[in-house]
């Protein structure tokens, strides 16, 4: 088997639901995993894990070593959600001897403890071998079935983003369509205003037809005046 292959095939049980958390902790993401145990584990893990001893469990990188194919046939054998149901099989599931994340992360004594008595004390093995594979085409059904469904939500969200994408883009056209006829719109309407504006002042020339000679002065109407009176005294 060629070694991307080995890859791609170690790269699709880390996208497995249960392998997406630490066997033994809830950080997400492990980057390290017993190959002979059969977990995935995350880097503080992996540190106590090599603590215990080849003896116990050997540790390699996801992502620095390279995988031999029969690791691979371990882990894809095992996995964390089965793995964890043979090696805490008697473990209370409200036990507070779990570690949480943060105590995870800080490398706790609480967490040493746990994993110790997990894998080196064997407290809460099951009774059962852990050679026993009359579940392991059940298993592998289950496993093969959440891949399915992981693919296939990852193929609904790719097309609603694609959607979402063409509907933005649609949107967008839209609004530059009604932008632009709203511009050419208001452009042919302005010559029309301004001729209006122009021709407002011949309307409203209501005095054209008044005569425009400048009225008589003061001077010539007093004489007038006077010229009337002195006739009308000779009349007399």
């Amino acid at each position: 088997m060629s070694s991307t292959k080995v890859k791609k095939q170690l790269k699709a049980l880390l996208k497995l639901p249960d392998n997406r958390y630490c066997a033994d902790c809830p950080q997400k993401k492990p980057t390290w995993a017993s190959i002979n145990i059969g977990v995935f584990l995350c880097l503080q893990c992996a540190g106590i894990h090599r603590d215990m001893g080849v003896h116990i469990t050997k540790v390699r990188s996801v992502e620095l070593d390279t995988w031999q194919p029969e690791w691979v046939s371990v882990m894809k054998k095992w996995g964390n959600r089965r793995a964890n149901k043979y090696w805490e099989a008697r473990c209370p599931r409200n036990y507070e001897g779990r570690p949480t994340e943060e105590e995870a992360q800080a490398l706790s004594y609480k967490m040493k403890k746990f994993i110790r008595d997990k894998y080196e004390k064997k407290v809460w093995v099951a009774k059962d071998s852990p050679n026993d594979d009359s579940n392991d085409e059940e298993e592998e059904e289950e496993e093969e079935e959440e891949v399915d469904e992981e693919a296939e939500r990852r193929r609904r969200r790719r097309n609603a983003r694609k959607k979402r994408e063409k509907e933005r883009e649609a949107a967008r056209e839209n609004e530059t369509k009604a932008k632009a006829k709203t511009e050419s719109s208001s452009s042919t309407k302005t010559p029309s205003v301004q001729i209006q504006k122009q021709s407002e002042p011949e309307e409203l020339d209501l005095f054209g037809s008044f005569d425009s000679s400048p009225a008589p002065s003061s001077s010539s109407k007093s004489e007038s005046v006077h010229n009337i009176v002195d006739q009308f005294g000779q009349l007399q």
